[in-house]
């Protein structure tokens, strides 16, 4: 462990198997990359250093080790050299203190990692990675109110170990909040321009209002209350904009299509994912 590491080289490598007690001079060596030192911690392990490669390309060596700097083993062990990955940039660069931001990391030589390895470090705090292709992976946010509030690197390994030094910057912050919209109410047929007016707003890189229907929409019809609020989630989400730097309102236009006459809840989004809590507008037929 690990199976794979960059061609900087410098990786530590623990190396399992068995009759290594014995031998002064124990060895690894990454087929034809090189041969580094080793350091035996019993019978069943040992420890070395990845050497520095030649090339930047994929490829995978035979690992064989020796307790003689002569003799090696011949059980051609598989591991993967790789270009040294780097991070470029994150989308969204920014979420609640509370985490859960689904974050797509974007940036270079991402293959020829070990599958269960890659992983993006926020700061100093750990979360899982999931392989999309060489110039993307994407993860969550830490949750449970690890984050604090700030802005802190962001940084992503293939193997566990061998972390990129890009620094994605990831702002996070306390959860916006809205206080009141005008106009209140609107035509179902959309196009009411809405102020929206609260805290915290300011910041985002993707702004949207949403129009949740009531929830008593499914009583008497064949379609669940989930599915219809499914659909709607989909259908009523519409740009909006941040309006004045001071990060206190947001101003958006009620949707074309998919508007009941009935009261519906309005809620506001900085990055695209978790929404602000909901304030009511009201929709009436045309008259």
């Amino acid at each position: 462990y690990p199976e794979s590491a960059s061609v900087r080289g410098g990786t530590l490598v623990n190396v399992s198997g068995f009759g290594f007690g014995f031998g002064s001079r124990p060895r690894c060596r990454f087929g034809i990359v090189g041969t580094t030192a080793a350091t035996v911690l019993g019978e069943s392990a040992m420890l070395c250093h990845t050497p520095l490669a030649t090339t930047a390309t994929l490829e995978s060596v035979p690992l064989e080790v020796s307790l003689n700097a002569q003799q090696f083993t011949r059980d051609a062990q598989a591991f993967h050299l790789h270009a040294h990955p780097h991070v470029s940039g994150v989308s969204p660069d920014r979420g609640p203190m509370d985490g859960g931001t689904h974050v797509h990391v974007v940036g270079a030589n991402f293959d020829g990692g070990t599958w269960g390895r890659y992983a993006c470090r926020f700061g100093e705090l750990l979360v899982p990675a999931t392989f999309v292709n060489r110039s993307m992976l994407t993860c969550a946010a830490p949750v449970g109110g690890a984050l604090q509030t700030g802005t802190r690197c962001v940084e992503v390994t293939l193997n566990g170990q061998d972390y990129t030094d890009g620094c994605a910057q990831f702002t996070s912050a306390p959860m916006g909040a809205l206080a009141s919209l005008s106009p209140t109410s609107g035509p179902i047929l959309g196009g009411t321009r809405l102020s929206l007016t609260g805290m915290r707003l300011a910041g985002g890189s993707d702004y949207r209002c949403k129009f949740v229907p009531p929830g008593g929409l499914a009583e008497g019809g064949e379609a669940t209350h989930e599915h219809l609020q499914a659909f709607f989630a989909e259908v009523l989400q519409v740009r909006a904009t941040l309006d004045g730097a001071a990060g206190v309102g947001v101003t958006c236009e009620t949707p074309p299509v998919g508007l009941l006459p009935a009261v519906h809840s309005v809620s506001v989004t900085s990055n695209g994912q978790q929404y602000t809590n909901p304030v009511a507008f009201e929709a009436f037929a045309h008259p």
